[in-house]
């Protein structure tokens, strides 16, 4: 009875892990504000409708509600498109058309603020507390890490949420991230109809 049991056990861990495997890692992003869950993974695609240009001496440009700017907002959704390396001799231009989406990875980051230069660099401290709540502000989201056929400098687009104290800091939904790419981009993620 023993063995059966362990056989059956066996059987089922065998079967999960097979499933594991054939269906891949994908990464989970819901389809609206309150929505479903939808699965992303490597082959859906980002199309730009028209040619990006990247000024010279730096790698990203961020996209925010349908306008490219060379900052984040962080009081609403972002996705910055990322060259390999910085454009040098020039801006870089990125063309229209479909990227293949070959990776898509969860991603989080802390940010600080730097003061300028001529502040006073000291801070009356409070009794029982250090003057702040204790944790830095995050913002998360997703690299979604590309493969343009016309352009190998392009490295992959980045999407943030907003800026939020951690506990509120959510990661983009598809309907957001298509409202910060406005009509500059259409992201398609793979096995998912178009939105």
């Amino acid at each position: 009875m023993f063995r059966m049991i362990r056989s059956i056990a066996g059987a089922a861990v065998a079967l999960l892990s097979a499933l594991v495997l054939l269906t891949g890692c994908e990464t989970l992003i819901m389809d609206a504000p309150g929505g479903r869950w939808v699965g992303v993974g490597p082959g859906g695609t980002l199309t730009l409708d028209e040619s990006i240009r990247v000024p010279e001496g730096r790698a990203r440009l961020w996209l925010v509600n349908g306008r490219l700017t060379r900052s984040s907002a962080s009081y609403r959704t972002a996705c910055a498109v990322e060259l390999r390396d910085l454009a040098r001799g020039g801006p870089h231009t990125i063309p229209a058309g479909a990227a293949r989406i070959t990776r898509v990875q969860n991603y989080w980051t802390q940010v600080a603020a730097v003061p300028p230069a001529d502040t006073i660099r000291f801070r009356l401290a409070s009794h029982g507390d250090s003057g702040d709540n204790g944790y830095s502000m995050i913002r998360t989201g997703f690299h979604f890490w590309l493969d343009h056929p016309d352009d190998p400098a392009l490295q992959r687009m980045t999407c943030l949420g907003i800026l939020a104290d951690p506990a509120d800091a959510d990661p983009p939904t598809l309907a957001e991230i298509d409202e910060a790419l406005g009509t500059l981009a259409t992201l398609q993620p793979a096995g998912n109809p178009p939105r």
